[in-house]
């Protein structure tokens, strides 16, 4: 996971999808995992399918964390199905995410 996390500081994405895809088969219950993979396909675009499929297993992993619930939004936004239920359940967490814009990512916290 570390090792995805340089790849993916370093915008070499498709290295960071095989580290962390790596990692989760040795973590499976990791939800952050799911997370930064989820994460990277978000910013691979055209991937969102897959990205909302990491963040519904990261989420389901555990649900109390905004930063899930947010980018899992982002990802539906673009399949125009449940971003807003997914942004409300970050908000309900972390009220900071109340002006979380779907057009701009944050890596700050990976």
């Amino acid at each position: 996971m570390v090792r995805g996390d340089a790849y993916f500081t370093n915008k070499d994405y498709i290295e960071a999808l095989q580290d962390y895809t790596t990692a989760i088969e040795q973590q499976p219950n990791n939800a952050e995992i799911y997370y930064k993979r989820g994460l990277t396909y978000n910013y691979l675009k055209d991937f969102y399918p897959t990205a909302i499929n990491d963040f519904k297993q990261a989420t389901d992993l555990n649900n109390n964390i905004a930063n899930f619930w947010a980018e899992y939004s982002y990802a539906l936004k673009f399949s125009h199905y449940g971003a807003d239920e997914m942004l409300a359940k970050a908000i309900a967490i972390n009220p900071q995410y109340k002006n979380f814009n779907h057009t701009e990512q944050e890596v700050s916290y990976l």
